[in-house]
């Protein structure tokens, strides 16, 4: 069993103990950052070059392969990639996928997309993406702007796979728990980040 798994068996039943934090590390930088991704080579002067996308892919590896974390949160590139040296097949780290993007991470030379209210928006395809994780992360940019942060809500919220499926509820809240149950998914929610099982 994941120790994700068994630590929400525990806390849920509310047997938990403080050693049941979860422990998440986060390692997508390539989601916004680019080239730069993998981090300088000398901390103190970055004409020096960067780092390799496979000696950051190693450092994922390494980490899981530590036993420390809970969840290993990469971008869906580095996931397949990492997936398939068998990493997390005895494993008790949970991969998950960054699984959108939206504009207020989008890094391009010379934009200024940032400067703008944050659009949802994903690169993931999150069919694909089950052969590797059923766990993804959305992260919802607030913005303090009633339209955008709605829409924000709405593209991260799962919806029903077929007409068959579609409900109607009093509200929004309750039309996306429905459609988790009718999915088979989980889905929980925390003020800035929506973590969705898509399996």
């Amino acid at each position: 069993m994941k120790s994700l798994d068994a630590k929400l068996k525990r806390i849920t039943s509310g047997k938990y103990k403080p050693t049941d934090f979860i422990v998440a590390d986060a390692k997508d930088p390539e989601m916004s950052a680019g080239v730069s991704s993998p981090g300088p080579k000398d901390l103190h002067d970055e004409s020096k070059g960067h780092h390799t996308v496979e000696t950051f892919r190693q450092s994922i590896v390494d980490v899981v392969k530590q036993g420390v974390v809970d969840i290993m949160l990469v971008a869906a590139s580095s996931l397949e990639a990492v997936s398939a040296k068998g990493v997390f097949k005895k494993s008790h780290v949970t991969p998950a996928i960054r699984a959108n993007d939206a504009t207020d991470i989008w890094r391009a030379r010379g934009s200024s997309y940032a400067k703008e209210f944050a659009r949802p928006f994903r690169t993931a395809n999150l069919a694909h993406c089950k052969k590797f994780s059923d766990l993804g992360l959305y992260s919802v940019t607030f913005n303090n702007d009633l339209s955008a942060d709605y829409a924000h809500l709405e593209a991260s919220a799962p919806k029903p796979q077929n007409s068959s499926s579609a409900i109607s509820s009093k509200s929004s809240i309750q039309t996306r728990r429905r459609t988790c149950r009718l999915s088979r998914c989980r889905f929980s929610s925390m003020t800035t980040f929506c973590a969705a099982w898509v399996a």
